[in-house]
């Protein structure tokens, strides 16, 4: 099977319609396929048109995930299933985690927010950007910038400090050095560490209003990012190294913490062109989400 067939089978594999899968490979991968095309592909591979999985199936798949992924909604269950090859309908999802886990549904159901409109007049109109410290405990801060028009992933970093505005600085000026273009705006809390970034968006734009600082709660687009790698990546690790802390393997000392960064900085390292955030389309109401290293797992691989 040659790259393309693969590329096929893996965005077929993602629930992806034909049309999408068509697109997506033209723009990422610059490889123009006709809709017969494609159907012959993916005849030839195996796969055609889509039928439903065995009904058992999804539902011991469903109820396996709900005890790793807390707080998962139906559809973003429904794209994992979708990735994992089990297809089924988003209403027949929905079912089953009430019938599951009844009590869950109803508390997601009840923490539903009247959400605000966000706007931005255009892609890098205004990145927002942000530190997370849910692993900084065992030594693994991590930073990241999104862009608040299309959601794109401009850096995500795990490195020994996200407290450091040279660091930062050096994120920003890696990542306007790749896409040879500078935000209009960026967006940030009140913290020192984004002071670099700020005084080059000051120079490079000439406008008072370059950097824009704000309560991080109010910062809605990496917020939002946040809350999905919480439940989707850092869920995991967390359990991960409180596990390594309860058996007495982890102390917090700094011979600890860089063990810890020897051994799995290099695989929580997100690579920013591997991870797509969701994007929500207004009017279908659905979620399409590219979880490839998000669910990555290494029990699964050694």
């Amino acid at each position: 099977m040659d790259e393309r067939d693969e590329l096929i089978e893996v965005y077929y594999h993602t629930g992806l319609k034909y049309k999408e899968i068509q697109a997506i490979l033209a723009i990422r991968h610059r490889i123009i396929i006709s809709n017969s095309q494609l159907k012959r592909v993916l005849k030839k591979i195996g796969l055609g048109r889509r039928r439903y999985s065995n009904i058992n199936d999804a539902i011991t798949f469903i109820h396996s995930l709900m005890r790793t992924s807390a707080g998962i909604g139906y559809r973003l269950m429904h794209a994992k299933c979708l990735e994992c090859g089990i297809n089924i309908k988003m209403h027949d999802v929905r079912l089953i985690q009430k019938a599951i886990d009844p009590v869950a549904v109803e508390y997601r159901s009840r923490r539903r927010l009247q959400r605000r409109r966000y706007s931005a007049r255009g892609p890098n109109f205004v990145w927002h950007l942000d530190g997370y410290d849910k692993l900084k405990q065992f030594g693994l801060p991590i930073h990241g910038c999104i862009d608040g028009f299309s959601r794109k992933i401009i850096w995500l970093k795990v490195y020994n400090t996200n407290n450091d505005s040279s660091v930062i600085g050096g994120y920003y000026v890696e990542a306007i050095t790749d896409l040879k273009a500078c935000p209009r705006r960026t967006r940030s809390d009140f913290g020192t560490e984004n002071s670099t970034v700020r005084d080059f968006q000051l120079a490079l734009t000439g406008m008072r209003e370059a950097h824009l600082y704000g309560a991080s709660t109010a910062n809605t687009r990496i917020e939002a990012w946040w809350s999905f790698l919480l439940s989707h990546f850092t869920y995991y690790w967390l359990d991960v190294f409180r596990n390594l802390e309860f058996n007495g393997h982890f102390a917090g000392t700094f011979i600890d913490k860089n063990l810890v960064r020897f051994c799995f900085l290099g695989i929580i390292q997100v690579r920013t062109e591997l991870v797509h955030p969701f994007a929500i389309c207004q009017k279908k109401k659905k979620i399409y989400v590219c979880l490839c290293i998000l669910n990555w797992h290494p029990e699964d691989h050694f």
